[in-house]
């Protein structure tokens, strides 16, 4: 299931937090749909997101990569919220990745008004996205996993009183309210 077939929907609230939502997880941290199947997938992704390849460098992505790092960045953002130590695995992983990366130089971008932004690779903005959270106990205190089954999508909890539940209510919400629904149905008919 790509991005050709389904729409991308950005719901996390932090680049990092959209990034591990390319994929369908399991409980167990397995994934259970893909959707960085190719090139196009991610370049669909990106352009969802506004990352636009003027900024993000216009070689192709190695998926693998791509997903490598997005395992490993789950496990450790998983790991954070739950409020236990990741295995050394994970932190070797994205130690070795942090130091062949953020090779990001500052440029000078002319449009009507220039502005500077800078020049990095995808992996960049998504590891920097990533020790943003990570780096901030306020950020990794709200990041959730939503409650719908079988979701396992996180996203930032802004919500005013810190009780949002789901990915989106469109979906993972109005399953839940009708699953009670018919569940209190069921109820008032057997009586």
């Amino acid at each position: 299931m790509s991005y050709a077939e389904t729409p991308v929907r950005p719901v996390g609230g932090r680049l990092v937090l959209d990034f591990l939502n390319t994929a369908d997880w399991s409980a167990e941290g397995d994934v259970i749909h893909e959707k960085l199947t190719t090139g196009d997938d991610v370049r669909s992704w990106t352009d969802a997101l506004g990352i636009t390849q003027s900024v993000v460098d216009g070689r192709s992505h190695d998926l693998m990569a791509l997903r490598n790092m997005r395992t490993e960045l789950r496990r450790l953002i998983q790991a954070a919220i739950e409020d236990h130590a990741p295995d050394a695995q994970t932190i070797n992983q994205l130690n070795l990745l942090l130091a062949s990366t953020s090779n990001a130089s500052l440029m000078v971008k002319l449009t009507n008004r220039p502005w500077l932004a800078f020049e990095s690779t995808l992996l960049d903005l998504i590891l920097a996205s990533a020790k943003s959270v990570l780096a901030d106990p306020r950020e990794i205190s709200r990041v959730n996993m939503c409650s719908g089954p079988d979701c396992g999508w996180l996203f930032l909890d802004e919500s005013r009183n810190q009780q949002r539940r789901w990915c989106m209510m469109q979906t993972c919400g109005n399953r839940a309210k009708a699953r009670r629904h018919y569940a209190n149905r069921a109820s008032q008919n057997e009586i």
